[in-house]
């Protein structure tokens, strides 16, 4: 499968209200931990794990949740970081046809998207992975609103540039 525009699901995954890192960062990180795994499999699960790290050390950068808009400004240059980090995995990938890489990937990003479909499309109560909806995380110890989402983005941007400087 191959996604040709990877904007939409990043635009969408910015405006459900999941409290979540960047899908972007969780992408890299899980397709580095992969690509040192024995198998596809243990590449899944270190990614997923992984997910679950990051997402308790920052919030996810939030565009709108409970009828407010957050962070308009942030919607480019975080838009630019997301796609480069997908990008630089699927790069990676094309290169060596090393599976892992997209199975760590897959594996981090994959609880986003679960609740994505559940909190987002769906307008379900609550969260497949209850950890989305947290009320602090290990660098903002406050509940998610202007003032933590604001900080959140630009974590994530740091967070962001600071992987996209690590090679596989």
């Amino acid at each position: 499968m191959r996604i040709a525009n990877p904007v939409p699901l990043l635009l969408l995954a910015l405006c459900v209200p999941a409290h979540a890192t960047d899908l972007g960062n969780h992408a890299k990180v899980g397709a580095l931990l992969g690509k040192d795994c024995d198998d596809a499999t243990q590449a899944f699960l270190a990614g997923f794990a992984s997910h679950i790290a990051l997402d308790y050390v920052i919030y996810g950068t939030t565009l709108y949740s409970d009828g407010e808009t957050y962070n308009s400004d942030y919607l480019v240059p975080t838009l630019v970081a997301n796609v480069v980090q997908l990008r630089q995995v699927y790069r990676q990938y094309r290169r060596t046809k090393d599976t892992r890489l997209l199975h760590g990937a897959l594996g981090a990003i994959l609880p986003d998207l679960v609740d994505m479909v559940y909190h987002g499309l769906l307008d379900k109560e609550g969260y497949v992975f209850g950890w989305h909806g947290r009320r602090s995380t290990l660098l903002i110890d406050e509940p998610p609103n202007v003032h933590a989402s604001r900080r959140a983005a630009q974590y994530n941007l740091l967070i962001g540039a600071t992987l996209w400087s690590v090679k596989f």
